[in-house]
């Protein structure tokens, strides 16, 4: 009987870490927790006690312009407050690098970068085409990103 018990509560220990409803700091065991692929480890993260989901990233349009404007949206939740949280926007070969450093609140974060797109051209700018933006949210040894697509064309 008291090995069955045991059993079952591996099994739902183990249902409740790969769920995110538990995290390995609630446990106390000094692991960080990265659901999803490589491309997309869009949370949840924990460390110090906290757990981080990246919930959204987004751009107010799917297709712009060549030098138009593009607002990036990112919406991340927290389960405690944190300071001095690392936000850094990337993407469009590299041409968009953007970092501010932030504090989040306990519950649903938002912010956003505004970003002059380059001139879409092969001479001096960059061909038309689909690009991959992405966001990454850095404390402590919590890493956590978050990737879309937006189309650039002349």
């Amino acid at each position: 009987m008291r090995i069955e018990v045991a059993a079952l509560s591996l099994i739902i220990l183990a249902l409740l870490l790969s769920s995110g409803c538990l995290s390995y700091a609630q446990m106390g065991v000094n692991q960080t927790v990265l659901a999803g692929g490589s491309e997309d480890r869009s949370g949840p993260s924990a460390g110090e006690g906290a757990i981080i989901y990246v919930r959204g990233l987004s751009t107010d349009k799917g297709l712009y312009h060549s030098a138009e404007v593009m607002n990036l949206s990112i919406t991340i939740e927290s389960t405690s407050e944190l300071e001095g949280v690392l936000l850094k926007a990337r993407g469009i070969r590299n041409k968009l690098n953007m970092a501010d450093t932030v504090n989040l609140s306990q519950g649903i974060n938002t912010f956003y970068f505004t970003y002059k797109l380059p001139s879409c051209n092969v001479c001096g700018g960059i061909p038309a085409g689909t690009y991959d933006v992405s966001c990454e949210v850095i404390h402590g040894d919590m890493n956590i990103s978050k990737t879309t697509q937006v189309e650039l064309r002349q």
